[in-house]
């Protein structure tokens, strides 16, 4: 596997975290509307360093696929959004080369601004 591929499977998890915090945002305004509070449910990135017990800023550059995650690392993060390790990377197959490019594009804009 080249360093490209390897920066591909980085991006593609951190991507996947997205769509776990993202899809957990939506249920907190349903349970909102509804009525429903679940106090267990991981809406931001701060929210899961409390969960999880892992730092903020690994969890934010797991995100944004500019950390490798070791495993214990994903199991912590998993077991920090009340779901198994298989349900987290669950949204790995279904990441499109849109999502990755539209990621890399952000990082890169960042990268920019920070060099200004």
């Amino acid at each position: 596997m080249n360093f490209k591929e390897k920066e591909i499977i980085k991006l593609k998890l951190g991507i996947c975290l997205q769509h776990i915090i993202s899809a957990n945002k939506g249920k907190a305004t349903e349970n909102r509307e509804a009525g429903k509070e679940d106090v267990l449910l991981v809406t931001s990135l701060r929210k899961l360093e409390a969960a999880s017990g892992i730092d903020f800023s690994t969890i934010q550059r797991i995100s944004v696929g500019d950390k490798n995650a070791e495993f214990s690392t994903l199991v912590a993060l998993a077991d920090g959004l009340n779901i198994t390790p298989s349900e987290l990377i669950a949204y790995y197959p279904e990441i499109t080369s849109k999502e990755i490019s539209e990621l890399q594009k952000k990082k890169e804009e960042l990268r920019k601004k920070k060099d200004k």
